[in-house]
């Protein structure tokens, strides 16, 4: 599927397109148009859009995912952090959080505030480090 079909999917009204062009511009990356994702992570109609797109970016454990989330993250509110927090405690265990976690853990030496703080508040939900190698 191409960038404009994703985007094309990204504004429609039904929650599953929605859903599809998440998946799709988080898997592509950083030719991905990042105001639209960061607009899916904030969907307001439909949280399976958030997850969605959420999941998307840490599943790729690359710095320019993780920098989107940590970005969307510091902007949310309380409710919808709250929300945020258990998606991404329930798709990640012991088993699945290395590569995200140590991505995670090196951003909580930034020297950007944002992405910091934000990844403590990430870390705070994720197991780790994994039981057995701390």
């Amino acid at each position: 599927m191409t960038i404009e079909n994703l985007v094309q999917l990204a504004r429609s009204p039904d929650y599953e397109d929605r859903r599809r062009a998440a998946a799709g511009l988080a898997a592509i990356g950083p030719g991905a148009p990042e105001g639209l994702l960061h607009a899916l992570l904030n969907d307001d109609r439909d949280t399976a859009v958030v997850e969605e797109a959420a999941l998307g970016l840490l599943r790729r454990e690359d710095q320019w995912g993780l920098d989107l989330l940590l970005g969307t993250i510091a902007e949310l509110e309380e409710d919808e952090l709250d929300l945020m927090m258990y998606f991404i405690a329930r798709a990640y265990t012991p088993d699945n959080v290395a590569g995200i976690g140590r991505l995670v853990q090196q951003r909580t030496r930034s020297s950007d505030p944002v992405l910091r703080e934000s990844a403590k508040e990430l870390l705070e939900v994720l197991p780790w480090p994994p039981p057995g190698t701390e």
